[in-house]
């Protein structure tokens, strides 16, 4: 039994890392580059939580899945604008959400597919 547990606390760990460290290193090198902050610690932090919880793979997942989200709904803000500001800020935590509810949901399977589609 405790072997299980060494095993699902190396994976949390793990999972925990790679969801949060990966947005704090995008974060960091975004403000390094540009002097701005490209999204708050909270994104960070839900990110640790959502790789706890779901594992390294699905974590990553759900940053592709909310990245590309909050890419389209991105385009379809600048779209709709009157003035064409490039500038707009938008919450990234609510598509990072909904791209780990998705990962939850459909992510083994999401993954499969991707691998016997493209390996």
């Amino acid at each position: 039994m405790s072997l299980f547990i060494a095993y699902r606390l190396k994976n949390q760990s793990l999972g925990a890392t790679v969801g949060g460290g990966f947005l704090w290193l995008v974060g960091d090198i975004w403000k390094r580059l540009r002097g701005v902050d490209a999204m708050g610690l909270g994104d960070v932090k839900m990110m640790f939580a959502v790789g706890a919880l779901l594992g390294w793979r699905l974590a990553l997942l759900s940053i592709f899945l909310g990245a590309f989200i909050g890419s389209l709904a991105g385009i379809l803000i600048i779209i709709t604008q009157k003035d064409k500001n490039f500038q707009t800020r938008i919450p990234f935590g609510i598509f990072l959400g909904i791209g780990s509810v998705i990962a939850l949901l459909f992510g083994e399977q999401m993954i499969g597919w991707y691998f016997e589609t493209f390996f």
